[in-house]
């Protein structure tokens, strides 16, 4: 169990590719039933090394993951995450600012899809990327989880509105 509940995840030997919290883990295994995977394909090692650097994360103790990751995406979504994967702990960036980092200035809202599905929440901090106007955003659906991690990492988001990127309102 962790703050923001109970939090699941499966692995393959090549990496971590799905974590997901607010379910039990018969819907968690039905998620993973419906994408076709095999569950017992020898991933032991990385599951030991997911649930220690998650729970290191959640104690306060860790602030990058060093773990790796089985990232089942493609194309745009992948150049996305990977950029996303690279904002540091107690940082944040707009969409906007994804956008632009990735080559594609004007696709904000691609940019929202691909951190929308992302597979492999917290491990990939898409938690860190906020709307331009500095309001948080959605979050797997879920808001109150997406503000406890940016507390958790010392990041409060002040309410108001700031009308570019750079401009974030944040309170360390």
């Amino acid at each position: 169990m962790s703050p923001v509940g109970l939090v699941c995840f499966a692995s393959t030997r090549r990496g971590v590719f799905r974590v997901v919290w607010g379910v039990g883990m018969n819907a968690f295994v039905r998620v993973l039933v419906r994408e076709g995977v095999v569950v017992g394909d020898g991933a032991t090692e990385v599951n030991d090394l997911v649930k220690r650097q998650l729970g290191e994360y959640f104690e306060g103790v860790r602030r990058v993951f060093n773990v790796p990751i089985d990232l089942r995406v493609s194309g745009f979504a992948r150049k996305v995450l990977n950029a996303v994967a690279s904002i540091p702990f107690g940082e944040v960036r707009s969409y906007r600012d994804v956008a632009v980092s990735v080559g594609s200035p004007k696709a904000y809202r691609a940019v929202g899809n691909a951190v929308a599905r992302n597979p492999v929440p917290i491990i990939i901090p898409c938690h860190r990327v906020v709307k331009s106007d500095g309001s948080i955003g959605r979050y797997g659906g879920d808001e109150n989880v997406k503000a406890w991690l940016l507390r958790h990492e010392g990041i409060t988001l002040l309410p108001g509105r700031s009308p570019a990127p750079a401009r974030l309102k944040i309170v360390k």
